[in-house]
């Protein structure tokens, strides 16, 4: 219930926003990279309903998932437009925020298994399976060996290189992936190497004065939390090991996300400080 609140009341602070300013929401459709943390919104509308479906509400439930898959494939085809067609797609331009509304669509698996749409959900994983074999290695090689544009800023959409495999494994597993199956296996190896690769830059992330790009490690490390959540469960039930990992890892996701959120308070706080008609001025 608690997860279902959060997600609520997240969808309906955006909401608020459209409401309240209108003009910088719409603003936001003029950028790929802010389109593609728009995917994150109809993915948490799908969440949310697979947590009504296991609260019993099935109606609501399918359709409200209906209009989250509906929503993410909108955007995945303005986004499309948006890098080829408007902005004129370049490989200078790419980063690792570009594989979200691709590859994000196989959460309609997982969620529309359990909401119920039957074998259709298959469908959903093998599209993101596929974009993830071409955009993954293309976002760890630019960002490796050529480097992220404006450091500063999109240096912290590193940490999204963590997600993509998680958030696979996760719905492969809900779908019906097991310790029998190759892919169950290779994504987890994959999350490894991707885990490894983001916590070894997590001194570098540290000296960075914070901005909005921030927010994306609060979803890598919450997936990757439970990806291996998941997969101790499946396949190394009495492992004592990957089970206290799995704890760790929980522990850290939620380490992360307070922080985060700490500084984005600190930082509207300050903001509201600054323009208070009470600030003395110099």
């Amino acid at each position: 219930m608690f997860m279902l609140n959060a997600s609520g009341s997240l969808i309906l602070m955006y909401l608020c926003k459209l409401v309240a300013a209108p003009k910088a929401s719409f603003d936001e459709l003029n950028s790929a990279d802010s389109i593609a943390s728009l995917c994150t919104m109809d993915m948490a509308l799908m969440s949310i309903a697979l947590l009504l479906r296991m609260h019993g509400v099935t109606g609501a439930s399918f359709l409200l998932w209906s209009c989250g898959c509906f929503l993410h494939y909108l955007l995945l085809l303005y986004f499309i437009y948006r890098v080829f067609v408007v902005e004129g797609y370049s490989w200078s331009k790419y980063r690792p925020s570009w594989m979200i509304p691709p590859i994000g669509i196989c959460i309609a698996a997982g969620t529309g298994y359990e909401v119920g749409v039957g074998t259709l959900a298959d469908l959903f994983f093998y599209q993101g399976l596929l974009a993830f074999a071409f955009l993954f290695p293309a976002a760890v090689f630019r960002a490796h060996f050529c480097g992220l544009p404006e450091e500063e800023v999109n240096e912290p959409q590193y940490a999204i290189l963590a997600a993509p495999s998680a958030l696979l494994l996760c719905n492969w597993i809900t779908i019906g992936g097991g310790s029998q199956d190759w892919l169950t296996h290779i994504l987890f190896l994959v999350e490894i190497f991707a885990a490894c690769l983001v916590f070894a830059k997590m001194q570098v992330f540290a000296r960075f004065s914070f901005t909005v790009h921030q927010a994306s490690f609060t979803f890598p490390a919450d997936i990757t939390a439970k990806a291996m959540i998941m997969y101790t469960l499946v396949v190394l039930p009495q492992n004592f090991f990957f089970a206290s990992l799995s704890f760790i890892l929980l522990g850290f996701a939620s380490i992360v996300v307070l922080v985060v959120s700490l500084r984005y308070l600190t930082a509207a706080l300050d903001d509201i400080s600054d323009k208070s008609p009470l600030t003395p001025v110099a």
